[in-house]
């Protein structure tokens, strides 16, 4: 609660003047989202500690459970939550190694998809899915940034948001992706930044670089040096680590019916993760759990 409140001190809500009764606290209703996920209560069970946060100063109000679930598919929460993350990810920046790690997971809904199979003349059903492209720092696990998709979604086209969104916080020295990010597009974003990519290369592929350097330099390190790389390379693992510390404490499965809240939802679980983590670090590594007074302003216009 501490570490939520405190993030959300950094955000300024602007909201345009209007006739009529006042809008929500977004703020407030951000905090009740994150408890919720924090907590695993039902929006109906949440109220209790929703009382206990309001009588500690955490939030000005108590709201109704369908008021916070209406907001949890509102576009305006996804600009919220996206500012949440990166300032979660802030208080490893004085421990960061400069090593990251990028990969996909998936989160199942509730919703299905129907089609018929003329073939073999029968209805088949699949569970619809959404995926969450993440980056995260090897040494604390926390993801320092992300991007939901619909399930189908290529990973490799994420590479540079992702990279390049970490980069204007943190100072990337290496980063490990699995094969599917392997191009020669991706090791140029990493060697821009002055950092190196540990991408394994495909079978097929060859040291010719066609206008990319990075590329045959990697290929004949990776060629020459396997077991070196691979110590490098290997580093990934963290990010399974992360994914699966994300959904054994919240769940891998989805609530929301909408993608809008499908994305909020995942978000919000990456931020309750991130909140963990720094807590972890806290005592294990004595990482000041608080923010600076150097820490810039967000502004988010509501509509």
């Amino acid at each position: 609660m501490d570490i939520m409140s405190e993030m959300l001190s950094f955000i300024e809500i602007r909201q345009p003047e209007r006739a009529g009764r006042p809008s929500t606290d977004l703020k407030d209703v951000c905090f009740a989202l994150a408890l919720k996920t924090f907590t695993g209560l039902s929006s109906r069970r949440l109220h209790s500690e929703l009382n206990v946060a309001r009588q500690l100063g955490y939030i000005s109000s108590t709201m109704h459970f369908t008021n916070v679930m209406r907001y949890l598919g509102a576009a305006e929460m996804s600009l919220l939550l996206r500012a949440l993350l990166k300032l979660s990810a802030l208080p490893v920046k004085q421990m960061s190694s400069g090593m990251f790690s990028v990969d996909s997971t998936g989160f199942s809904t509730s919703q299905f998809s129907r089609w018929v199979d003329h073939r073999y003349d029968k209805e088949l059903v699949k569970r619809e899915w959404v995926k969450c492209h993440a980056m995260i720092e090897n040494t604390s696990n926390v993801v320092v940034s992300a991007k939901i998709t619909d399930g189908y979604a290529a990973d490799s086209p994420r590479f540079e948001r992702l990279v390049c969104e970490a980069s204007k916080t943190f100072r990337i020295r290496e980063v490990c992706a699995d094969m599917a990010y392997n191009s020669r597009k991706n090791l140029e974003i990493v060697s821009r930044i002055g950092g190196q990519a540990f991408i394994p290369f495909r079978s097929i592929s060859t040291d010719k670089w066609r206008g990319s350097l990075i590329w045959q330099k990697m290929y004949r390190y990776f060629k020459s040096s396997p077991q070196d790389f691979y110590e490098h390379y290997h580093q990934r693992s963290n990010v399974e680590s992360t994914f699966a510390m994300v959904k054994q404490k919240f769940g891998s499965s989805l609530r929301a019916r909408n993608f809008t809240g499908q994305q909020n939802e995942v978000m919000l679980r990456l931020i309750c993760h991130n909140c963990c983590c720094l807590l972890h670090e806290y005592f294990e590594l004595n990482v000041e759990k608080y923010f600076t007074t150097q820490t810039p302003k967000i502004v988010i216009r509501r509509t």
